[in-house]
């Protein structure tokens, strides 16, 4: 009989936090369901945010230390609902709606968490399901709860998303886009173009940037805001991640042997492919299959980590500068994050976010104090700067009185496949 009670603990409790498991938790939504105290009852699935980065900066240890004292505080500050961890770094909630409910939830990540001595601050993002307007089991309710907490992702981190029943179509939706681009991958229908970077005082080429594009069966281009999360989010990023940063470094070595060999590559990397084991790896094999120039290839990162995740970053900066390979920071300016990672990360250069410049036909004298800010910092720190957006002479002008001698954008060149880049760099070759 102690056997299987202990099996029994076994099947229905999360050893690391001592909360009940997904299962437990599935079997007491699918009771409530069947009851009549469902009329004004929440299910609510709390993601914490930035937790892999975390763990990855501080270590598993510290990082199971973390979600212990989440599953005390939620303990504590909600005796009336059913908590359970449901995932690695997620908590399901179920109980009356104005128990599990967004303000709620929110404050209690307000204050920072103490693990091992350290206070650290962390946020979470939540989504709901209200079971009094819920057609289905519980296997249904948490599923609907894990879409709304994915919308709420889509938007910005901490925030809340409820289920509505117009997101079956967005489900749908995204269901029909994740199977379309596992088979683009497969079939080799993502394709990459190129962006030119130039110095603005005079306009010679010094760079382009990879981007990558989506070609639907219908011939339709998918925009990359739209497919980049959705696989990031299926684990797809990865693979994706991969084979752009190859086919980048393939198109640097063929771009120097066409008579441009001082020209570099800009590839952005995700935070996922920032965490992946094998990510400096992918990036020697990458160098050595396509005999790309090392120096030539500036790999492009949003910090959107926690300070604390800085560590982690740092380590694999420096091992990137052992192979040789520059990194910059994308879109500079637009958070703190930005100006922590500048302080920690011996960067190459900074890409100023095109927000931070002003439309110059509409607001000639707004907005240059910010730029210029940016600019400067980046030249005590002995970082170069390259904006991001420009369409305008005028805005082009501004920024090389201010001191930025790099520029992409519409006024230069657009994205381009291989042949018309080739062609743009011949032109330019040509005038000069």
């Amino acid at each position: 009989m102690h056997l299987l009670n202990s099996l029994n603990d076994l099947s229905f409790d999360d050893t690391l936090t001592g909360l009940p498991n997904r299962l437990r938790f599935l079997l007491e939504v699918d009771d409530r369901l069947r009851g009549s105290r469902n009329a004004d009852a929440t299910v609510a699935m709390v993601d914490i945010d930035a937790f892999a980065e975390t763990n990855d900066a501080l270590g598993h240890e510290f990082g199971d230390k973390l979600l212990r004292a989440v599953a005390q505080r939620l303990r504590v500050r909600l005796p009336g609902a059913f908590i359970a961890r449901v995932a690695g770094d997620t908590f399901g909630l179920l109980g009356e709606s104005s128990l599990v409910a967004p303000r709620v939830v929110a404050c209690l990540f307000e204050e920072p968490y103490c693990v091992e001595g350290q206070e650290i601050r962390i946020s979470a993002t939540h989504g709901y399901v209200n079971l009094g307007e819920h057609e289905g089991n519980g296997a249904d309710a948490l599923r609907n709860a894990s879409f709304a907490l994915i919308r709420a992702k889509s938007t910005q981190r901490g925030n809340y998303s409820m289920f509505t029943r117009t997101m079956d179509i967005e489900i749908m939706e995204r269901v029909r886009m994740l199977h379309g681009l596992r088979s683009a991958l497969n079939e080799d229908r993502l394709f990459l173009m190129y962006q030119p970077q130039v110095r603005i005082d005079g306009g010679q080429p010094v760079g382009v940037e990879a981007l990558i594009r989506w070609r639907a069966d219908d011939g339709r281009f998918v925009p990359p805001d739209r497919f980049i999360p959705l696989a990031e989010h299926a684990g797809l990023i990865v693979d994706i991640g991969s084979w752009v940063l190859r086919q980048a470094c393939y198109e640097q070595a063929k771009i120097a042997a066409a008579g441009f060999p001082n020209m570099r590559m800009a590839v952005n990397v995700s935070a996922v492919q920032f965490r992946h084991p094998r990510f400096i790896e992918q990036v020697r094999d990458a160098l050595h299959e396509t005999g790309a120039t090392a120096g030539q290839i500036e790999l492009e990162f949003t910090p959107t980590m926690p300070v604390e995740a800085l560590n982690f970053v740092e380590n694999i900066r420096n091992e990137l500068a052992g192979i040789g390979v520059k990194l910059a920071i994308d879109g500079f300016g637009t958070g703190f994050s930005s100006m922590s990672a500048l302080q920690r990360l011996r960067v190459d250069r900074l890409k100023l976010d095109r927000s931070l410049l002003p439309a110059q036909s509409t607001n000639p004298n707004n907005g240059h104090q910010i730029v210029e800010m940016m600019i400067q910092l980046g030249h005590k720190l002995g970082v170069a700067a390259l904006a991001v957006g420009v369409e305008e002479t005028e805005q082009a002008n501004m920024l090389l009185q201010l001191g930025c001698q790099e520029a992409q954008g519409y006024l230069y060149g657009r994205p381009m496949e291989p042949a018309a880049l080739y062609a743009w760099l011949a032109e330019r070759r040509n005038a000069t």
